[in-house]
């Protein structure tokens, strides 16, 4: 067919041409009623994985406080404009870790650095913290003192330990015959094991464990932030309220913290290394002293080999003195 050669013939023409492209891309590009089909029986299929990465997504737009994760969101917390309130992993590879606040806590038993130097009392503007810097370490803590202040009425307090656990409390209240106002509690269960044992403080069970058989009360123990224990009571419900009798109080007084320090003071004018336990200085054991300055001993102290004073040269004069004179 030969092409048109009036207008309405070539506009006729560019139409045809453009159905027909139209058909053959809307085949692969455009969806059809076929290609529908298809789809929807994959999200079918797939619509559980659906519903669980929306529920993600959401989840992940509500910590970055917008209603969806973006690039944007993300690209925040990357650059520090957002930041984690709790992050918590069981393994992390990080290049530059920078830390702020004022407590680092590592619970590990070992920490393995392989830097060769340790900087500490370092301010950020690299000037020096304080005039002192080193290492402490945990000796544990001195025993503490304890009074023990017996309630109103209360007499001949007596705790029975068994098995490593305290079985059985007693005391006299409001009387001083033991026939009749002997108060008792026991333990129910006397070999606690499992989870049972984890949920004691020291060799106390849990209070409601301990019953007895003169009163429906239990008994109450209340510690402090350390685990010591500050006193037992009573608590006994009755009708519409409750009754808190005192028992026994404790009052625990010292127990301050054993350290062990290697300081380096420059308040002493001396720049020196100070080797201390608590509040007092500690001796110094070493194998073999290579010393290729001065050795100084402090004024009002001596240098001892065995027990025995070196002295200095007035006393070596003396001695020679009194050798040419024997």
């Amino acid at each position: 067919m030969a092409d048109p050669t009036n207008i309405l013939g070539k506009i006729g023409k560019k139409v045809g041409e453009e159905l027909k492209g139209f058909r053959t891309t809307s085949d692969s590009t455009y969806a059809t009623q076929v290609s529908l089909g298809n789809t929807d029986g994959q999200v079918s299929i797939n619509s559980s994985a659906i519903v669980s990465l929306g529920n993600a997504i959401i989840s992940l737009g509500n910590s970055s406080g917008q209603d969806y994760v973006t690039k944007v969101s993300l690209n925040n917390y990357k650059t520090g404009i957002n930041v984690f309130t709790d992050l918590a992993a069981t393994r992390a590879e990080i290049g530059d870790l920078t830390v702020t606040g004022t407590t680092t806590t590592l619970n590990t038993q070992t920490v393995v650095v392989e830097d060769n130097i340790i900087e500490v009392n370092l301010k950020s503007d690299g000037s020096e913290s304080a005039q002192t810097g080193g290492i402490q370490i945990n000796r544990g803590e001195s025993p503490a003192s304890v009074t023990e202040t017996l309630g109103n009425g209360i007499a001949n307090f007596n705790a029975t330990p068994s098995g490593g656990f305290l079985h059985t409390i007693s005391w006299l209240q409001d009387g001083n015959d033991p026939s009749t106002d002997t108060v008792t509690f026991n333990v129910v269960n006397t070999q606690p094991t499992g989870s049972e044992v984890d949920s004691h403080i020291g060799k106390l069970q849990a209070g409601e464990n301990y019953i007895t058989n003169s009163s429906g009360a239990t008994l109450v123990f209340d510690f402090d932030t350390k685990g010591n224990l500050l006193s037992i009571d009573t608590f006994e419900q009755i009708g519409a309220g409750s009754s808190v009798r005192r028992i026994i109080g404790f009052n625990h007084v010292g127990g301050v913290e054993d350290k062990a320090t290697i300081i380096w003071d420059d308040n002493t004018g001396q720049s020196m290394f100070k080797f201390g336990l608590g509040s007092s200085d500690a001796d110094i054991k070493v194998k073999d002293v290579n010393a290729s300055g001065i050795v100084a001993v402090s004024s009002g102290t001596s240098l001892t080999i065995n027990g025995i004073d070196i002295g200095d040269f007035s006393e070596f004069a003396a001695g020679v003195s009194l050798g040419k004179t024997v």
